[in-house]
């Protein structure tokens, strides 16, 4: 009997065990899950958010077109230009009244990066003042979309970044790693064809050239030994004559 009660809680020992390693196991599981589909919710969020948004005009930097897209209520957006140098965009309006831009940004047109490569806040003035109420709406690889209110009297917002048109410094970037490729292949072809040509030549030029003029020197002195020998011949034959 008492070894049937044994038997009995140990049986609930070892389940009430499995259940316990069952719920630590799920639960980092579970955390994994909800990270990412709150992730992909967020995108699909900001994905809508940035579709939303209907106007679009180009900024031209240096030959290089990035479209912005924006929406804007009781106001008209006159002018967007891009200051590279101060990696800023100097957007005029004019509003009817209080009233909000929505404008999505390219990365690769404007981007305020801080340390690690980790995205900072936009730097926006209104009027030149800095303000601080405006809202980062959207966050997404290729853009990030800000909400910025205005009053009936503004009429020049400014945003500014760490960096601007970081799209040509890339393309840039590319054609130098390229040319300089080319230039060490070039330089290869031209090392390995000068090798092969002294190959041809000889390992010692200098020894075949040697081997050329002895072989030139030794035909000379005999030609000069026989002319000799046949003026001696002729010197003892007169000599005997007499």
């Amino acid at each position: 009997m008492d070894s049937l009660l044994l038997n009995k809680n140990s049986h609930k020992n070892i389940i009430t065990m499995s259940n316990t390693v069952l719920a630590v196991l799920a639960i980092p599981i579970l955390l994994i899950m909800s990270n990412t589909v709150s992730g992909q919710f967020v995108y699909a969020q900001n994905a809508t958010l940035v579709n939303n948004i209907k106007n679009m005009t180009n900024v031209n930097i240096e030959g290089n077109n990035y479209q912005i897209k924006y929406n804007n209520t009781n106001a008209k957006v006159v002018s967007i230009v891009p200051q590279k140098e101060a990696a800023k965009l100097v957007i005029t309006i004019e509003p009817a009244k209080e009233g909000k831009l929505t404008i999505d940004l390219p990365r690769q047109l404007i981007d305020y990066k801080i340390a690690g490569g980790e995205d900072g806040n936009y730097i926006v003035t209104i009027n030149g003042k800095q303000v601080s109420d405006f809202k980062e709406i959207s966050n997404t690889p290729s853009s990030r979309t800000l909400e910025i209110s205005f009053g009936a009297g503004d009429r020049t917002i400014e945003i500014t970044g760490t960096q601007m048109a970081q799209g040509q410094v890339s393309a840039v970037k590319a054609q130098t790693e390229a040319a300089v490729k080319a230039q060490l292949a070039a330089a290869s072809k031209t090392k390995e064809s000068s090798s092969n040509a002294t190959k041809n030549v000889g390992i010692n030029p200098s020894s075949h050239i040697k081997s050329n003029a002895s072989g030139t020197s030794g035909s000379i002195v005999n030609k000069t030994v026989g002319v000799l020998s046949n003026i001696t011949g002729g010197i003892k034959k007169l000599l005997v004559g007499k």
